[in-house]
């Protein structure tokens, strides 16, 4: 019973939403900001819209039943979640009018992007990944920044490695959906690399990212990626056991719950 609510979660990207609002208290521990509830609450509903939209325009495509199970809940759930986005959205919007000025500016900015995204992501093909991974990153910093005064108050270090821990989450879960991605008629960066070169990309990202971290003495915030980076690295070299039930994803989505622990110290 509790294996099937994780994986339902996991599969309605639940998890992902709750994931962005702890990396968003993350990053104002770091910038010395105070989120309020209001924010955050806007965050994970406004990551969760993205997310399950962006689902049911991949299970639109499909004609047949879809390979992935991700897809075929979405599928088979069209409407119900459909209908769930537009109420959800609704209540964003809703929420706007209590979000400080300078976040709401930043998101609104963003929400036009996003939008564009959703619009043209059939064409991105092996680029998805990127987009998505840029684009998490900078909805999931833009609470912390209402009391940043000038560019040179960002942890522009700290944040390309929160990038490309993202980037490397994405490739890796490509990678292990990739006989689903190649029936079902998706592109990936995986599918247009193949195997051997993702496996040099997320090594050598990996490195980049210790590398960086490093630098950095492995200051906490930095030691918290990075130990992120070495639990998606351990799930993908063990595809014998992540890839039963999607196990790499309910993991691989757990990590981000790690930049909640710096608010401990």
């Amino acid at each position: 019973m509790i294996r099937k609510s994780i994986g339902l979660i996991n599969i309605l990207s639940i998890d992902v939403a709750i994931g962005a609002v702890c990396s968003a208290f993350f990053f104002g521990r770091v910038n010395d900001t105070k989120i309020d509830p209001v924010t955050a609450v806007v965050l994970g509903l406004s990551v969760w819209v993205i997310y399950t939209a962006d689902h049911l325009l991949d299970a639109g495509k499909i004609k047949s039943r879809a390979a992935a199970l991700r897809h075929q809940v979405h599928q088979q759930h069209y409407v119900p979640l459909r209908n769930a986005i537009i109420i959800v959205t609704a209540l964003v919007v809703l929420l706007l009018f209590f979000l400080p000025g300078a976040v709401l500016l930043s998101g609104m900015a963003l929400a036009v992007i996003v939008l564009l995204y959703l619009i043209f992501h059939p064409r991105l093909k092996g680029f998805k990944e990127i987009c998505i991974a840029v684009l998490y990153t900078v909805g999931v910093l833009i609470p912390s920044l209402k009391n940043v005064k000038s560019l040179e108050e960002i942890p522009v270090a700290l944040l390309v490695v929160f990038a490309l821990t993202a980037f490397i989450n994405l490739v890796m879960f490509s990678w292990y959906s990739q006989k689903e991605d190649l029936q079902d008629g998706h592109a990936s960066i995986v599918t247009r690399m193949g195997n051997r070169n993702t496996q040099w990309l997320i090594y050598g990202l990996f490195l980049v990212v210790t590398v960086i971290t490093m630098l950095h003495a492995f200051a906490i915030p930095y030691l918290l990626l990075w130990i992120m980076n070495i639990g998606m690295l351990f799930i993908y070299m063990f595809p014998g056991y992540f890839a039963f039930a999607e196990r790499y994803r309910i993991w691989g989505d757990a990590m981000f719950f790690i930049p909640v622990l710096y608010l401990l110290t």
